[in-house]
């Protein structure tokens, strides 16, 4: 569902009614938060999806307030139904001083959603962690095609870019981090 009227004002937020065929668990409202430029705030306009492609066409509509207009536009939302790609590091990682930790990021299903590139952040204790001169391994992961970058210049941040020209496709590891673990501290577990 995109755009609505409440009361006297006109929304251009976006809802997704998930398991909206009945056949899982129960359904529910979410409101994911789409990336760029959302459409003109409007109601008395036509949408529709298609599962076939993912995406929610929109067109049409008008808006009262503050001023009256009437919208002649179409727009498109890709990854409709919002599946989110959900990003988790494991808990139980473990390594002995002055020794090599291997983090991997792990990813949900990646399959179909477009992904050409990701770019995330992690933060660490720099007492604990050093990165490694070259902090990530792709070898055997799902971003084995992609060319990654890795800012390490602040202690306690990486900042970790990657981009390829297949999508991103199946769940797992999307990529390994390295890092040191330093001489003061014995074991870390994570």
């Amino acid at each position: 569902m995109a755009g609505r009227r409440t009361t006297s004002v006109a929304n251009n937020d976006v809802w997704v009614l998930t398991e909206a065929n009945g056949a899982g668990s129960t359904p529910q409202w979410i409101k994911p938060n789409p990336i760029g430029t959302p459409p003109d705030a409007r109601f008395w306009h036509v949408a529709g999806y298609s599962p076939a492609s993912n995406r929610m066409v929109m067109a049409t509509g008008r808006r009262d307030l503050p001023t009256f207009v009437k919208f002649n536009d179409v727009w498109v939302l890709t990854n409709a139904n919002a599946n989110c790609i959900s990003v988790s590091i494991p808990n139980n990682l473990q390594a002995l001083r002055n020794t090599t930790l291997t983090v991997p990021v792990n990813v949900t299903d990646t399959t179909d959603s477009g992904v050409l590139s990701f770019d995330f952040t992690l933060n660490y204790d720099p007492a604990v962690l050093t990165p490694l001169a070259t902090p990530f391994d792709t070898t055997g992961t799902l971003a084995s095609g992609f060319t990654v970058t890795v800012n390490s210049s602040t202690p306690g941040t990486l900042i970790v870019s990657g981009f390829g020209s297949t999508e991103l496709a199946g769940a797992g590891t999307l990529l390994n981090l390295k890092f040191t673990l330093n001489a003061r501290i014995r074991m870390v577990k994570m």
